[in-house]
């Protein structure tokens, strides 16, 4: 049942891919006024065929693999004379090869140029409607050395840090700059943190004594701070308990 599914879609794709390639050169073709005796969706025999008001036989036929483009050129009213019969004057004239170079390679590009505009059509359909995935740094472990304000404050591994001293930090950058904006502080430090199964924001105040001294220390703030992190995507599925790591 697999192999069918992925044969059909295989089919599909390559019907749309062909016969959007095939209607890049029918309508440059039309535009460039050549003579086109049919457009046909699919390959083999016709199921369906109609004449368009330029006398172009659009057609459905059996096999769902694309289709083709059949203009009218010199070549063919040479070898099927017969052809001629069943055109007008008009018709006759505005072969492939009466058209300027310039228009008979517009034509012959245009083919591959539908296939790359609809490549770029489909990447920025995709594009538009997948979700940025935002970063958010999470504490992985708790040191020892930590020293909160009062006895009632907590850290645990899995607390996001929504904020520092009130200023929000979204991205491991964000963080790091906020924190390295407080070299040789003395005092505390106000992490914002949201909490698993918490809906609101929890304050967290940690002391510390001539925060980031040295370059060394700068490198690591929040480790220096008492604490390693992590970076993980953000989800909306941190009230459930769900969390993902990236």
């Amino acid at each position: 049942m697999t192999a069918l599914i992925y044969i059909a879609s295989f089919l599909v794709l390559l019907g749309v891919l062909v016969t959007i390639h095939e209607y890049g050169h029918f309508i440059v073709a039309r535009m460039c006024k050549v003579h086109v005796q049919r457009f046909s969706l699919g390959m083999g025999p016709v199921i369906y065929k109609r004449l368009d008001k330029h006398g172009t036989e659009i057609a459905l036929s059996l096999l769902p693999l694309g289709g083709y483009v059949s203009m009218i050129t010199d070549r063919l009213i040479e070898l099927e004379p017969e052809v001629r019969e069943q055109l007008t004057e008009a018709q006759i004239k505005n072969t492939f090869d009466s058209r300027p170079k310039w228009q008979r390679a517009s034509i012959m590009i245009a083919g591959p140029l539908a296939n790359f505009l609809l490549s770029i059509f489909i990447f920025s359909i995709i594009f538009l409607n997948t979700p940025d995935p935002q970063t958010v740094p999470v504490i992985k472990e708790v040191g020892s050395s930590i020293v909160l304000k009062s006895s009632d404050q907590f850290i645990l591994p899995g607390d996001r840090i929504s904020s520092i001293n009130s200023v929000n930090v979204n991205e491991s950058k964000d963080l790091n700059l906020e924190l390295l904006s407080l070299a040789g502080l003395t005092g505390y430090i106000d992490l914002g943190i949201k909490r698993l199964d918490i809906n609101e924001i929890v304050n967290v105040n940690i002391y510390v004594e001539d925060f980031l001294p040295t370059s060394e220390s700068q490198t690591k703030p929040l480790a220096y701070l008492g604490s390693g992190y992590r970076l993980q995507n953000e989800t909306n599925n941190w009230s459930n308990g769900v969390r993902r790591s990236c």
